[in-house]
């Protein structure tokens, strides 16, 4: 249960315990998911693992309803319109250091958006469109 330390973008990321891993379990949100994620083959598309820090009190909408670009944003749309993930778990605890998500992305050809991308392909920030396309999986409380 302990985060570990990382170095991203020569930046030394600290370790940041878990105080609670919560399973995501919502079978409308997964059954979309999945009749998209079977197509993936077909569409030159892949399946990659984001996250998302939120505060608390919106982790049950989340999980039950899954993030909606529509709603009005906490922190802004510095990139667009879009639900925002990152690749780097530490980036998103910018945004909130109390409770983090985990989400199943698919990334399908123009239907995402990436945000400074490192050598290695991994971005600060994914922006999604579609929710059909990313599910919640699993919450991390700290």
């Amino acid at each position: 249960k302990q985060w570990y330390q990382r170095r991203v973008r020569g930046k030394i990321h600290k370790k940041k315990s878990i105080a609670h891993i919560g399973i995501v379990v919502s079978h409308n949100i997964f059954k979309k998911y999945e009749v998209e994620r079977q197509k993936l083959s077909s569409n030159g598309g892949k399946e990659i693992w984001a996250y998302h820090a939120t505060p608390p009190q919106n982790v049950q909408s989340i999980t039950q309803d899954n993030l909606d670009w529509r709603r009005t944003p906490l922190h802004g749309r510095a990139h667009g319109d879009g639900c925002y993930f990152s690749e780097y778990p530490e980036f998103s605890l910018k945004y909130n250091r109390e409770c983090m998500l985990i989400f199943k992305l698919i990334l399908l050809p123009h239907q995402y958006r990436r945000v400074k991308p490192d050598r290695q392909g991994y971005c600060e920030q994914i922006i999604m469109w579609d929710n059909n396309l990313f599910k919640p999986v699993y919450v991390l409380y700290f």
